[in-house]
């Protein structure tokens, strides 16, 4: 079972890169992609937590999954190789980070040093708000949603992350 965790660990920050690279290449199935990223999210902190649904499990599933669907949503807009590549590798970075402490939370309690989680969750949400906030300014500009549904996203995405 460790191995197995220890896989999915790894698999996470892979499977990010590696879906965002196959978009560039293949825009129509971005969806499915999305899909499959949350599904192995879920599934990984699901593992984590000891296979639980408790509030435990729900706090720190947040994190992680809100960092992915803004930086998914903000690489959408991109269209600098460098820059794309920059974001994908940081928030690929911080994914595998922060899943990196919930698992030494949950199986290593030596290893896990005191107040860690609340720090990474903290950098992940500065860097997802800014995700979240710059992927809803392009949709406004480019896509011309909604001002109140966009003022709306923001505060409950916000909120949640507060």
């Amino acid at each position: 079972m460790f191995v197995f965790r220890r896989l999915l660990l790894y698999l996470n920050p892979i499977y990010f890169i590696a879906s965002l690279e196959f978009i560039k290449v293949k825009q129509g199935f971005w969806w499915l992609a999305l899909l499959l990223g949350i599904v192995l999210i879920l599934f990984t902190v699901f593992e984590f937590t000891k296979r639980k649904l408790e509030k435990k499990f729900f706090n720190f599933l947040l994190a992680p999954m809100i960092l992915f669907l803004s930086s998914f949503a903000f690489l959408l807009f991109i269209e600098d190789i460098l820059i794309y590549n920059v974001a994908t590798i940081a928030s690929a970075v911080f994914l595998y980070l922060f899943l990196d402490q919930i698992f030494n939370y949950f199986y290593f309690n030596l290893k896990y040093q005191p107040y860690t989680l609340e720090s990474f969750s903290f950098y992940i949400n500065i860097l997802a708000v800014y995700f979240l906030a710059s992927s809803l300014f392009s949709s406004l500009i480019f896509l011309r949603f909604n001002r109140f549904l966009f003022a709306l996203v923001l505060i409950v995405l916000t909120g949640l992350m507060v």
